[in-house]
């Protein structure tokens, strides 16, 4: 009997000294870990909210130079600058940066974006063309495509850009966030509405999309700049990138 007496001693000054020497140690390391986890939570959180914050000086820096350009000849570049048999040879995005230097001064508009002389400038991009939060796609590639085709503030049907219009509304969408859009930033290639999807972050096909939670940064007409909710619908994204209504006969998306 006493040898079992012993046994049990034994085992409830095992249990005491867990409880008073392992528990706490295995409780302070439960709550280092949750206290961790919320660390990196808020330190994810703040990322966010710092790459939000760029990318909304991203868009206020193109539309500043876009008010630059407008000032400068009293209308909006055209998105495309064609050569004489109708290719398409520079893009609204080079034709901004005048003030922009020395790159302005180098680019050779005589020659294609692509052409020997202008190749060389492909990693002078204005770090305002790329969002901070599309580093999955080529550093020369940009996250901001313009709202193209007939019935768009930058129309591309070849008959020439319309120098009357100085102003276009304040709710409509010129120019927006694309992440992972294929671009490199001088070649004159931007979102055309006759082939683009009108549901944000449609990765199938062309379209509006980014990598923020608040939305996709966009500049409207009055060049002013916000987000486009990631939850708007096609026929509400439609109807804010056409100018003109009634040109696009098919169903969003």
């Amino acid at each position: 009997m006493r040898d079992n007496s012993d046994r049990s001693d034994s085992v409830l000054d095992q249990r005491r000294t867990f409880r008073k020497h392992v528990f706490p140690i295995a409780l302070s390391a439960f709550v280092l870990a949750v206290a961790i986890l919320i660390l990196l939570e808020k330190m994810h959180r703040m990322r966010l909210s710092v790459y939000s914050t760029a990318c909304v000086q991203n868009s206020y820096e193109i539309a500043h130079h876009l008010r630059a350009y407008k000032e400068r000849h009293g209308h909006y570049p055209p998105p495309v600058v064609y050569d004489e048999n109708g290719k398409p040879k520079h893009s609204w995005r080079v034709l901004i940066l005048q003030n922009f230097q020395p790159f302005y001064s180098a680019y050779d508009f005589d020659e294609p974006w692509d052409g020997p002389n202008n190749r060389k400038l492909s990693d002078q991009m204005p770090q305002f063309f790329k969002c901070a939060m599309d580093q999955s796609s080529p550093p020369t590639h940009t996250s901001f495509l313009a709202i193209t085709g007939i019935g768009t503030a930058f129309p591309t049907d070849n008959s020439g850009h319309d120098e009357n219009v100085k102003d276009y509304p304040g709710n409509k969408i010129i120019v927006a966030e694309v992440s992972n859009s294929g671009v490199h930033w001088m070649d004159p290639k931007d979102l055309e509405v006759e082939t683009m999807s009108f549901r944000v972050n449609d990765e199938s096909r062309p379209s509006i999309r980014s990598h923020h939670e608040k939305g996709a940064a966009v500049i409207y007409g009055d060049l002013d700049h916000g987000w486009l909710d990631l939850v708007a619908s096609p026929d509400q994204v439609k109807n804010m990138v056409m100018i003109t209504k009634g040109i696009i006969s098919r169903n969003a998306p």
